[in-house]
């Protein structure tokens, strides 16, 4: 595992990113913030030069980790079913969550102690 702080020039800031090898696989890993997730439409996005340093490094699989949920795509449907947009942030491409496959996360719950009457 590497760990990336990826510079996002049109933003003026960097982003997070692990990247993986998981078996024969190239993955991305991007933990997010539910604030992160675009609202209309729900999607995730990334900024373009994300999307460069993915290709650059041979990703093959895209992963969002989010409030216990786990969304996975192949980054080359990525490529092919995201749409340009631009709001403010410079260029970006969002994929609708329709096309992520979701996992959610269980947190194990605390185990209940009882209480003792004459400690």
């Amino acid at each position: 595992m590497s760990r990336h702080k990826v510079e996002i020039a049109s933003q003026n800031k960097t982003v997070g990113i692990e990247i993986l090898n998981e078996g024969d696989k190239v993955v991305a890993v991007r933990r997010a913030l539910p604030n992160h997730m675009l609202k209309k439409p729900p999607a995730w996005a990334f900024s373009e030069e994300v999307i460069e340093f993915f290709q650059d490094r041979g990703v093959q699989e895209i992963k969002i980790i989010c409030n216990n949920m786990l969304y996975t795509c192949k980054m080359s449907d990525f490529l092919k079913l995201a749409v340009k947009f631009s709001r403010g942030f410079g260029p970006q491409r969002h994929l609708p969550l329709r096309y992520w496959a979701t996992t959610k996360f269980e947190t194990p719950k605390p185990k209940e102690k009882q209480l003792n009457l004459f400690a």
